[in-house]
């Protein structure tokens, strides 16, 4: 009897380090994903503010109301009937 009860806590204390490690392992993996994630993110905001810069002096109300037809003809074909 007393023999099993060693066993069993043998084990017990197996599975605690066990869960123990496992947690850790959970932890690293979150904070890996965490730091993908953020990098990534700030990837692309530096790349779409980039954008924005560079094609900000052009975006005005003139490149808003006069921009041209791609498919004119479409359009005039849509227009006469």
């Amino acid at each position: 009897m007393a023999n099993n009860k060693v066993e069993i806590e043998n084990n017990l204390n197996l599975i605690r380090s066990l869960i123990t490690k496992h947690k850790r392992h959970d932890h690293i993996f979150a904070g890996v994903g965490m730091f993908i994630i953020i990098s990534l993110t700030i990837t692309l905001l530096v790349l779409f503010l980039d954008l924005v810069f560079d094609g900000y002096p052009r975006f005005n109300l003139d490149f808003l109301t006069n921009f041209p037809s791609r498919r004119q003809r479409l359009r005039v074909f849509y227009l006469l009937g």
